[in-house]
């Protein structure tokens, strides 16, 4: 059966730790007047402490980030109702646009349809032509 010990209270070592790091560990223990384990301790809790309370910020600013997009998602499912103002001037834009359309497409059907006229001419006397030459 293997024995179970309890090793909170034995020191222990750090492996991989740089000198320079070990200096400044040193350094930043003495200007406080605490041991490195102190010191260590210390700068371990402080960063365990801002980490949780960046994760509950961001926990925080995720929550109000969905309910915001759920907000916008309704908001754009639903289209805005159109003010009687709003449908008039529309209406009156798409009028003057169709007057334009057929203020600029007129001479061009008349173009076309005196175009079409010569060519169904020309046409004819092809025709005559051809039946006058055959006989």
């Amino acid at each position: 059966m293997a024995k179970t010990v309890n090793t909170e209270n034995f020191p222990w070592s750090i492996k991989g730790i740089s000198i320079e790091a070990r200096k400044l560990a040193k350094e930043g223990a003495a200007k406080e007047g605490l041991t490195i384990g102190q010191w260590l301790k210390k700068i371990i809790n402080e960063d365990h402490d801002e980490t949780a309370i960046s994760a509950n910020k961001s926990l925080e600013n995720a929550k109000s980030e969905i309910a915001a997009a759920k907000t916008l998602k309704s908001d754009l499912s639903q289209p805005p109702p159109m003010k009687t103002h709003d449908e008039t001037m529309v209406l009156e834009i798409i009028d003057q646009i169709e007057k334009r359309y057929l203020e600029l497409t007129t001479p061009i059907q008349s173009i076309l349809s005196q175009l079409s006229l010569r060519m169904d001419l020309v046409e004819s006397k092809i025709k005559k032509d051809t039946l006058t030459d055959d006989l």
